[in-house]
């Protein structure tokens, strides 16, 4: 398994981000972060398998530590790009 993100992996990421943010405003909504995860799959996303752990989630997202914004609604691509490449690779 290659270690790093190449170009494949961010056009994939960028695809999965726009079915949450068709305007590219550069924001999702938090409660839609999960089924960009699944739709990411593994290595920058989650499995099902991974999805239905609560203690691996709890980990999970405490390692991301995202920032959120506009009262927790909303999570910004960079951020969420750069903590899942970081987790990934």
């Amino acid at each position: 398994m290659e270690r790093f993100v190449n170009y494949d992996k961010m056009k994939i990421f960028e695809m999965c981000w726009a079915k949450f943010d068709p305007k590219g405003k550069g924001f999702i909504e938090v409660s839609n972060l999960m089924e960009l995860l699944l739709d990411l799959g593994a290595p920058m996303g989650l499995e099902k398998e991974q999805a239905r752990d609560f203690k691996f989630l709890k980990e999970f997202f405490k390692e991301l530590d995202l920032a959120t914004f506009d009262n927790k609604m909303y999570v910004n691509y960079q951020n969420v790009c750069t903590a899942l490449s970081k987790y990934a690779y």
